[in-house]
């Protein structure tokens, strides 16, 4: 399979975030491995966040491409930027926020146990 575009998705108040999240998913639900709960790209204009949120069972990994965020880790902050990578583990939580002036732009992937 090839993909040459996205479908975006907008999310508002993202897991209780503030402002607009667009998602660009890799796959849809009818392509995704059975391990794989999400593989996207995700963008986050200035000022806005994914709310602190923890995962069972699985793990996310966010790798930072531009811009820059406050990052959460287990309540601990954290300035990131491009080439972050950040991972969040099974019993942990995390939040994200773009504290920059232009997009915080990511990519993302959840594996479950």
């Amino acid at each position: 399979m090839i993909r040459r575009s996205y479908v975006p998705v907008k999310r508002e108040n993202m897991r209780g975030g503030d402002g607009t999240v667009t998602i660009n998913n890799w796959v849809d639900e009818n392509e995704k491995c059975p391990n794989l709960r999400l593989a996207a790209n995700l963008v986050l204009p200035k000022g806005a966040s994914i709310g602190v949120h923890g995962h069972a069972h699985e793990t996310e990994i966010f790798h930072v491409l531009s811009g820059e965020a406050e990052y959460l880790d287990n309540g601990k902050p954290e300035t990131v930027g491009p080439g972050a990578v950040l991972v969040c583990a099974d019993g942990e939580e995390h939040g994200i926020k773009n504290i920059g002036n232009g997009d915080l732009v990511l990519n993302a992937v959840i594996i479950k146990a």
